[in-house]
């Protein structure tokens, strides 16, 4: 069976927290016109405890610690997803990039109609 479900991809700015802060807004702003099931993967660029707080029911993927790749120190990578899943995170050896490679396992966690899927 397949369920068709929203998914995307972000960069947040890491310099500018204000910058961040709005886009982490828009994002929510977003999300909530959105159809379930979605999830949204990227560069949050800042861990979960500083985004903005809201009454929304979101699945954030596990912290992992990815940046710098070098010596991993700050979970700033994620994925957000709507109730629909359930994530887990594990973070690959990599050296392309200042980040470290986080894959996302998303699993059905609702009534969607995805059973057959589990």
């Amino acid at each position: 069976m397949q369920a068709p479900f929203w998914a995307g991809i972000t960069h947040l700015p890491r310099q500018d927290g204000q910058a961040r802060t709005d886009a982490l807004r828009r994002l929510a702003t977003l999300t909530d016109g959105l159809t379930e099931p979605w999830l949204i993967c990227g560069d949050f660029n800042t861990a979960t405890s500083s985004w903005p707080g809201g009454d929304r029911v979101v699945v954030v993927s596990p912290a992992k610690l990815t940046y710098p790749a070098d010596e991993p120190a700050e979970p700033i990578d994620y994925c957000v997803a709507s109730a629909a899943f359930r994530l887990d995170a594990e973070v690959l050896p990599g050296s392309a990039s200042d980040h470290l490679p986080l894959l996302i396992s998303a699993r059905p966690a609702g009534p969607w109609g995805w059973e057959d899927l589990d």
